[in-house]
């Protein structure tokens, strides 16, 4: 879009420059920041056809980039930050199955040296299990979650044209969110308040796998709660995101309910459906013995602050230069929703001949 076609800041400038003699120069311009519009960052609503209908034209189209350019797709998609996201979470998530093996054996070691304390007959008081009763199928915790990722990630946000940003910012997300619990996972193990026997047993590296992929199961990563934290980031992607790119009409009051930039004013009826959904998943978890209640509670907090850290930091990564923020650029480069910097400058030197202290 045009310059004098967006919202923009402007600040002057005169920074000194080097032409392509070696020369240096004066150079007198201006910066600008971008803000977002409301056409870029608020999308109306597409319907479920129309959805369907541009997904399956996005997916033939990358298709047949393909088909008639395949090794500079590969590249392209390697060097995507969507890739580069995916990536960040399962590395996280491989090493965090590291981690737990680890934590496993240190566990097996202390019980090893303190016989008096008997496995799975030491469990801390919890007031959730007071208050609520133990249901006995551990194994319903990941069909819970996996059911509310899939129906938000494939079913709501992959058939509207954030899909690409917010795959992406969940990806990384959750890559981040798998670092931290690594740390916390590995520095206090609680002793385990199921009754289901671990079936880490084998060589760390290759447990890595097995436990990011739910083959096999720990009993001692429980601070703090990698479900939780998983399904209070769907819910907060889906509060988030859910007026920026509307699916279906309906707004009988004529409410406002995002931004000109695209951030939420109000809480939409499906975001209130999908939390009510992930506050029964929370006591669930404490039910089905899976995680103490701090391991829940602790979750929730970590997860909602990154979340906003992360997407208040995005807001002004640009203005501010140094290694994380330029990594943070460029991953969401193509963003409509975040400001972006754009340097104009008044005389008529090639940009790539400037060089600006």
């Amino acid at each position: 879009m045009e310059l004098e076609q967006q919202q923009q800041q402007q600040q002057h400038l005169i920074v000194n420059g080097v032409d392509e003699s070696g020369n240096k120069k004066m150079i007198e311009g201006d910066y600008y920041l971008i803000l977002p519009s409301e056409q870029n960052a608020v999308y109306p609503p597409c319907g479920i056809i129309g959805g369907l209908k541009d997904t399956l034209f996005f997916i033939l189209t990358c298709l047949q980039y393909l088909i008639h350019n395949p090794m500079q797709s590969i590249i392209v998609g390697l060097t995507h930050p969507l890739c580069v996201a995916i990536l960040l979470t399962i590395t996280t998530g491989y090493f965090s199955g590291v981690v737990i093996c680890f934590s496993q054996e240190n566990q097996r070691i202390f019980y090893r040296f303190h016989p008096d304390i008997k496995y799975q007959q030491f469990i801390l008081d919890d007031i959730g299990f007071t208050l609520m009763p133990f249901v006995d199928i551990v194994q319903f915790a990941d069909i819970y979650l996996g059911a509310i990722i899939i129906i938000c990630l494939v079913f709501r946000f992959f058939i509207t044209k954030y899909r690409l940003i917010i795959l992406r910012r969940y990806f990384t997300l959750m890559g981040v969110l798998f670092a931290i619990r690594l740390v916390c996972v590995y520095l206090t193990i609680l002793p385990d308040p199921s009754r289901v026997e671990t079936t880490v047993n084998s060589n760390p590296f290759l447990e890595g796998f097995y436990i990011m992929t739910g083959l096999h199961f720990s009993t001692v990563d429980k601070l703090f709660s990698g479900h939780t934290m998983s399904i209070t980031l769907i819910a907060l992607f889906w509060s988030h995101y859910s007026g920026r790119v509307p699916i279906i009409d309906f707004n009988p009051f004529n409410w406002k309910w995002v931004t000109s930039y695209g951030y939420p004013l109000k809480i939409t009826l499906t975001s209130l459906y999908v939390w009510v959904y992930v506050m029964i998943g929370w006591c669930l978890f404490v039910m089905l013995r899976r995680h103490y209640s701090v391991d829940v509670f602790l979750g929730v907090i970590i997860c909602v602050v990154v979340f906003e850290w992360y997407h208040s930091y995005i807001l002004t990564s640009c203005t501010r230069k140094n290694t994380l923020n330029a990594f943070i650029m460029w991953m969401e480069q193509d963003a409509p929703d975040i400001p972006h910097e754009m340097y104009y400058f008044k005389q008529e030197i090639p940009l790539e001949s400037l060089q600006i202290n």
